[in-house]
């Protein structure tokens, strides 16, 4: 499932556009949230159904 909604053909996708944001992926799903890992920084976020894309909210500055 996590790869599948990462994926550009996953017609629910995440992210708004076309591509998906290269330094984001989904690693998690849990009513109400949503939590994404930016793969450059490391950096954890989450967000809603509710969030816009410059709405994430930081939840750890690392994912260690």
């Amino acid at each position: 499932m996590i790869v599948n909604i990462n994926s550009k053909d996953n017609f629910n996708h995440w992210w708004i556009g076309e591509n998906r944001p290269k330094e984001f992926i989904v690693i998690a799903i849990s009513d109400p949230y949503t939590i994404l890992l930016n793969t450059i920084a490391g950096e954890v976020f989450v967000m809603t159904s509710e969030s816009s894309m410059d709405d994430f909210e930081q939840v750890s500055a690392s994912f260690e």
